[in-house]
């Protein structure tokens, strides 16, 4: 579930279960939602998902979002897991948001571009992929 307001989710829950991951991807979830109208996830045939899955006149777009990369077992989990989606619906680029780190990962499915989370909404807002 995304909250249309993620500022109400920390005034509302017990911060048990709300956690900045949480709050990035439901900031990316409205940013999508804004452009597209519908929103997917995407889970793999082995399992694996992938946050959201969008399909424009462009084709489909895959986006993770992952509030840190820098542990190597997450780095690893969310690259697995785009890359498998890659490879399934033949796009041979994606995207990981994050809070702070950027680069491009090449990978055998294709570029993986990561992306702080204030430079993917300012690119995407003036994108049009849909």
């Amino acid at each position: 579930m995304y909250c249309i307001d993620h500022a109400h989710v920390r005034s509302v829950s017990s911060g048990v279960l709300v956690n900045d991951g949480h709050l990035l991807e439901n900031i990316v979830f409205l940013a999508l939602r804004r452009t597209h109208g519908k929103v997917f996830y995407y889970k793999t045939k082995n399992g694996c998902e992938v946050d959201f899955a969008l399909r424009g006149k462009k084709g489909v777009e895959l986006v993770q979002v992952c509030d840190s990369l820098s542990h190597p077992a997450t780095r690893a989990r969310e690259i697995k897991s785009l890359c498998e989606a890659m490879i399934e619906t033949g796009v041979k680029t994606a995207t990981i948001v994050t809070r702070s780190e950027e680069g491009v990962e090449q990978t055998k499915a294709g570029k993986i571009f990561i992306q702080p989370a204030w430079q993917w909404l300012l690119k995407y807002e003036q994108s049009s992929f849909r």
